[in-house]
């Protein structure tokens, strides 16, 4: 718990007093750890505190909810409208972060986002697939989905022989507007040279 503190404060003391910082705890405490870890983590400013429990402890989300004072983000592992609602119903997530790839598609994740709307909650769109949330993010007003997930490292490896792979400058990522679709094409070249990203 220390070592996690200690980490939070040397990271808000490299970039500053106004940059956004979350923190991911990837579904691995308690309701008591959180509680205790989010006392520490407070005073550097946390935006969020990312699946801080396993999406189906939803009584135990409700219960960290009214005990720390830090917005709880959640939804790579809730897959449907059905999963999120009843997140929004009870005022537990501060921002949801749904997987175009892993809830369906972009169809249900725009009907996610349209549920997101009408509760005031933005859409954060999961980083796992980032073709597929960055077009969903370029079609929703940005006062829904004001940002999406990268996932630097693992982009990286996983778009490695992709033609038009997406990759973010100066926090921005730009669509082409002269290829079809997502965009998802191999390209054949780095496959017969084998091209490939040890990391």
């Amino acid at each position: 718990m220390r070592d996690n503190a200690a980490l939070a404060s040397a990271l808000r003391e490299a970039v500053g007093p106004d940059y956004p910082l979350m923190f991911d705890a990837w579904m691995g405490w308690t309701v008591p750890y959180a509680r205790k870890m989010c006392a520490l983590l407070e005073p550097y400013r946390p935006g969020w505190l990312e699946e801080p429990l396993p999406p189906q402890m939803f009584d135990a989300y409700r219960e960290l909810k009214n005990q720390i004072n830090i917005p709880i983000a959640a939804g790579e592992h809730l897959y449907t409208t059905w999963d999120v609602r009843p997140y929004l119903d009870a005022g537990i997530l501060s921002a949801v972060q749904t997987d175009p790839e892993w809830c369906g598609g972009i169809s249900e994740l725009v009907r996610i986002g349209t549920l997101c709307r009408d509760y005031g909650v933005p859409l954060i769109p999961h980083g796992m697939g980032v073709h597929a949330a960055a077009h969903t993010i370029a079609g929703l007003p940005e006062s829904l989905c004001p940002m999406g997930e990268y996932l630097f490292t693992y982009m990286e490896r996983e778009t490695c022989l992709f033609k038009y792979p997406l990759k973010p400058e100066n926090g921005f990522i730009t669509l082409r507007d002269d290829i079809y679709g997502l965009g998802l094409e191999i390209d054949e070249e780095k496959v017969e040279k084998k091209t490939r990203i040890v990391l």
